[in-house]
């Protein structure tokens, strides 16, 4: 079990890492979106709506496999005293 508790660890801090790069970019754009006149409006406004979408695209997957992740454990975990899981 330790390795998939690795690989479970190695896929949370590469999504962190995507996260927060994504978030980095969304900055950046609302930065230059404060600034841009005519034409580049939209092109901004058009990139961050795709930045969006992948940052939602992203905490999506991560909340499923982290629901996955959780009924996995309580398949797996022996019951208590009682019998039971709780």
């Amino acid at each position: 079990m330790a390795a998939a508790d690795e690989v479970e660890r190695l896929r949370e801090q590469i999504a962190a890492g995507k996260l927060a790069g994504l978030r980095a970019d969304r900055a950046e754009i609302l930065t230059e979106l404060d600034a841009a006149t005519g034409d580049d409006v939209a092109f901004l406004e058009g990139q961050l709506d795709d930045v969006d979408a992948q940052i939602a695209v992203l905490l999506e997957r991560c909340g499923r496999a982290l629901g996955e992740r959780q009924r996995t454990r309580a398949r797996s975990a022996p019951p208590d005293a009682t019998g039971t899981l709780f």
